[in-house]
């Protein structure tokens, strides 16, 4: 049985496609994402190992979430918001022979801890054993998600990335980005989590451009906030102040017409 906690480190690698693809997420599933993606090689060592498995299951739990600032009572109900509808969520990636589209997952389950130790109990040397997942499927709590929408069962998740996905998240060696899960403690909304993560693919710049249109985008806006006042009100306001409240950088923004003239 593969299971492991969150990598200590918690370092999350992307590829710059990626940070630049388009997509909308909530704030639970992007969680999520990111701390799987923590979880996977990064190609900094074992260079001569095996290719990654694409079928890889990764586990996500209570403390994982509570690792990201989220308030313990509020655990339970965040990994189940999460796992709700991130089967059907999309990502549209920009490639040199066209937009990429695909899913974030190949499949996804929610299930009760201590159902999950027994099994690997009664399967120790299971990886993706068939008998394994299969009693796992009959624990899995998305069926039966409004029936304990209430409850505060300690749960985790397991999830196994689509494979399209695989090339832009791990063992990287070129045009990739590195940020720690842990500067993002704290973040309640998907834009912060997005903005700084593009904060990060420039960090040595410390200036992150974009057309309007690339920016909405990017964050799935292209028919939503419409009015400049409104994409500022809800989306950049709200982002860079909570970055700046609770990571390690500060951040501003000014919108500028095409002759680079300020604007509001």
């Amino acid at each position: 049985m593969d299971y492991e906690q969150s990598d200590e480190r918690g370092l999350i690698t992307l590829n710059n496609d990626m940070i630049r693809a388009s997509y909308k997420l909530s704030v639970n599933e992007i969680r999520l994402i990111l701390i799987a993606i923590a979880q996977m090689p990064k190609g900094e060592k074992d260079k001569e190992s095996a290719p990654l498995d694409p079928m890889k299951p990764y586990y996500i739990t209570k403390a994982d979430f509570i690792r990201l600032g989220v308030e313990p009572n509020n655990v339970a109900r965040e990994i189940r918001s999460a796992c709700s509808d991130l089967l059907d969520r999309k990502i549209f990636i920009d490639t040199p022979i066209g937009v990429l589209g695909t899913h974030w997952v190949h499949n996804i389950l929610h299930f009760k801890t201590d159902i999950f130790e027994e099994l690997k109990r009664k399967y120790p040397n299971s990886k993706y054993d068939d008998d394994f997942i299969r009693q796992l499927r009959k624990h899995n709590l998305l069926d039966s998600l409004p029936m304990i929408a209430k409850s505060d069962d300690n749960i985790m998740a397991r999830i196994i990335f689509h494979a399209d996905i695989i090339p832009y998240i791990s063992e990287l060696r070129q045009h990739f980005t590195q940020l720690k899960l842990d500067e993002m403690a704290g973040f309640s909304s998907f834009y912060s989590f997005r903005i700084y993560i593009m904060m990060m693919q420039w960090r040595d710049t410390g200036l992150v451009v974009s057309t309007l249109a690339d920016f909405r985008g990017m964050l799935d806006l292209t028919d939503k906030y419409d009015a400049v006042k409104d994409l500022r009100k809800r989306v950049l306001d709200v982002a860079i102040d909570e970055i700046n409240e609770k990571s390690l950088y500060t951040a501003s923004y000014s919108l500028t017409d095409k002759n680079g003239k300020s604007g509001k």
